[in-house]
Order: C-alpha cells, then structure tokens, then sequence
C-alpha cells in the first residue's frame, strides 16, 4: 500500500480563488496548461476539503505510481491530489479564470490518472464542470465524469453553464477518494477548443434550469415532433402490492422561439390542447432545452445523473425508472431554505380529470416538496418526518425515488413546485416531471 501524506502537504496550485484574476479571456486557449509550472490559468478554490498541488511538492506521492497500473506516467509538475480515506462527495476543485461568455462547442482535451486500488466504485472520479460567475459557490452542477484511461490522452464535451451568455468558468472536480487506502488523481495537458462568441442578442433574463441553444426562429408543431418519439418504457415496481407503469418523460426537442417570444400556447381546452400540454410538461432537463419550467429566485435546481458525488446517507445519486438525469435541490448550506420551479401558464379544463405524474425524491428529516398553483392553492405535499424511517428504507434497499400523480385543479395558472427544507438537518430533493394522466395511478397518459 502506497505512504500517504498527511492531507494538505504541499504548496497549492496557482492564487487562491479570492486572489484570482478577473480579467476576463477572450480565446478559450489561454486557459490551456500542459503542466503546472507554465503560469497556468487555474486555481484552487477556498472552499474545498483538499486542494490540488503539483505532482513533485506533494511527499511520497512517487509510491502511488505502482498503484496506477501503466508504463506511462504523470509528469513531476502534473497537478496532483493525494488523499487518505474521506467521503465520498469530499475532493477538490481547480477553476480557471474567467471566460466573458461560454462557446457552445468547447471542448476539453486532458491526460489523467487515478489509483486503482479497491473497488472501482471507491476509486477517485474527475468531472468537467461549468458554472456561472455570479454564482458564488463552485457547486457540482452542470457536470459530466470524465472517462479516466491512465496516461492516455481524452477529449469530452465541457457542458454549459446555466446561462451561457454571462461570464462563466470551468471547474475540474476530484472526489471521491472513498478506498479505504485512500487514493491519487494526476492531471497535465489541458487543451481547451472552441469559439467564443460574445456578440448578439443575449437570451431571456428571467432564470431557466438551463438554457443552452439558440432556438431557430421558426416554430413546429410540439405534436408533429413527438408524435415519432413517445414510448412508454417500463421502470422498475417499487411497490409489489400497487404496481405503477412508470414510464420516461416524453421529451420535445423543437427548435422553436423561447417563451418569451411566443403567444399563450394554451388557448383552447382541446384534447390535442391536453396533449400538447403533457409534452411541455414532460420535458427532461437530460436534453438540455427544457423551456416549459424554470427555475425561480435565487436558488436553482441543479441537474443530477446517475453516478452523481453526494452524501451516501443523505444525497442522491441514481436517476428515477430508465431516465439518465434529474433535478436536485441540495440543501447543503444553512442559509438556503427552499427552491422554486415554475411552469408557463396551464389550462386544465372543467370537463376532464386531469392528473400530473412525477417522481420525487426525499432524503432526510424535515424536508418537504410541495405543489401549487400561482395563487398559492396546494394540492399535493409530501414530507419526512421520521428520521429513522427514511435511513431504514435506504438501509433495506426500499423505494427510493417515489412515483406520484396528483390531480390538477381546473383553470389557467402557473403550477409551482416548492422544496423546502423545516429542519436543521442537511439533505437534498429530487423532483423529475413525468406527464399527464388520465388517472391517477399514471397508466392512461395522455401523451
């Protein structure tokens, strides 16, 4: 087994976030770094459990290399981050300088390596992340794992920020040094490519969870689109006696005007009125132009996905049925209490029963997720009340992400779904909307 360090040996890499340099970079390569002697653009934050140093500064970080299972190793000026046993969602972040906006085509180009001791799931995780300036804390949101093959060079996709108009940074993310040796991540050879393109008009400014793509100019029919799309997949019985159909959410993917562009979609109480509807309400933010929601005040959910670093006891980390992603509402600081997504405008008319399906997902004593009209008329809440419950149900293996169908009140108005956290207790709620039903167990959709 390998000598580990004492945790936090070691210069630390670049200034200190609050010491950054806030000039804003006008062409992604700049912020390449083929070592960390190179006056590198990148810096550990003040907010993390462990912080990235180079390869050669960090003690005995020559009896990992064993440990990495190749012939090719890192360089003595490679960025490094050696860590005894410690949670899994604990690590440390490198975050470059900033960009005046985010390309739409960036990507990352980086030679990694990791430990492999232990089990696979223990072993150390990279993730490529993006993030606004505005936003303060570096949170893992709007991320992807990097695939790590020791030594050889990798490229991925560097996902976008909430609102890529703004200026933005990019966040390497290691965690999970969950083995019970501990373990090391090594990393040289950032290549970032793509255009910055700063010019035009800048999108809508009330917040959306995320908002990506310019749409096309030109609307299509939602129906038209979806029609050759929807399928009803199965997922897993989470419970035996009263079997749901749960289904994937049916996603629209029309290039058409955002909301703020477009007249009522609503004005009728058709069927084909009720159908469009149980698309716009069923988009999955996994395609990255979910418009029909949005995410409103200070506080946005953020998108999770199978494999997300969180609290084993309190975090969520799988997606719900056969969907790959889903919303998350941390609550992981005290001074955050709730988050808010809001719909556009819905018509639910006199003459039908309409019900609204949905996953949820709540983790730990007094957090409460809530659904309501504009007006403030709730119609559904759940909570947690008992802390033992909630650990023996994930102890044994119990349901976990919830299927839900609730019944619509009738009228036209914004539908507001509201995670609260009552207690002191940290934790977090997951929410996924599904589509509308004719019944409310979810097995007559309507789309």
């Amino acid at each position: 087994m390998p000598g580990l360090p004492p945790v936090g040996l070691g210069p630390r890499i670049g200034p200190f976030r609050s010491e950054m340099n806030s000039e804003q970079k006008h062409s992604v390569t700049t912020l390449n770094c083929a070592n960390f002697e190179d006056n590198c653009r990148w810096s550990n934050t003040n907010e993390d459990e462990l912080d990235w140093s180079m390869t050669k500064d960090i003690p005995n970080s020559q009896s990992w290399m064993s440990s990495l299972g190749t012939s090719e190793y890192p360089e003595a000026n490679a960025g490094a981050i050696i860590s005894g046993q410690r949670g899994g969602w604990e690590g440390g972040k490198l975050i470059s300088e900033q960009l005046p906006c985010f390309p739409t085509d960036l990507v990352l180009g980086i030679t990694a390596w990791k430990s492999k001791i232990g089990d696979p799931n223990s072993q150390p995780k990279l993730q490529i992340c993006s993030k606004n300036v505005a936003e303060t804390r570096a949170v893992l949101a709007n991320c992807l794992d990097i695939p790590i093959h020791n030594g050889a060079p990798i490229q991925i996709d560097v996902p976008q920020p909430n609102d890529p108009s703004q200026p933005s940074q990019i966040v390497l993310a290691a965690n999970n040094f969950a083995a019970v040796e501990g373990g090391a991540m090594f990393i040289q050879d950032i290549q970032l490519q793509g255009t910055l393109n700063c010019a035009g008009d800048s999108p809508k400014k009330h917040p959306t969870l995320i908002d990506t793509f310019q749409r096309d100019q030109q609307s299509e029919s939602i129906q038209s689109i979806a029609s050759s799309q929807l399928e009803d997949i199965n997922a897993p019985n989470y419970d035996d006696t009263a079997p749901i159909k749960a289904p994937q959410p049916a996603f629209s993917t029309s290039n058409s005007k955002t909301n703020a562009d477009r007249p009522p979609r609503f004005p009728s109480t058709s069927s084909n009125s009720l159908f469009e509807q149980c698309l716009a309400l069923s988009c999955n933010p996994s395609d990255l132009s979910c418009q029909f929601w949005r995410s409103s005040g200070d506080n946005k959910w953020e998108i999770g996905s199978t494999g997300r670093v969180s609290n084993p006891l309190t975090g969520i980390n799988t997606a719900p049925g056969n969907s790959e992603k889903y919303l998350v509402a941390p609550f992981l600081d005290s001074h955050i209490h709730s988050y808010t997504l809001v719909t556009e405008k819905i018509n639910i008319p006199l003459t039908e029963e309409v019900y609204f399906c949905f996953y949820e997902y709540l983790t730990t004593n007094g957090l409460s997720l809530s659904i309501c009209t504009e007006r403030g008329d709730c119609f559904y809440q759940q909570n947690i009340l008992d802390l033992k419950e909630a650990f023996a149900s994930q102890k044994e293996g119990g349901k976990r992400w919830e299927l839900k169908c609730r019944k619509l009140p009738v009228g036209i108005y914004e539908m507001r779904v509201i995670a609260e956290n009552m207690g002191d207790n940290k934790g977090e709620i997951g929410f996924l909307p599904v589509r509308l039903s004719k019944d409310s167990r979810g097995q007559e959709f309507i789309c």
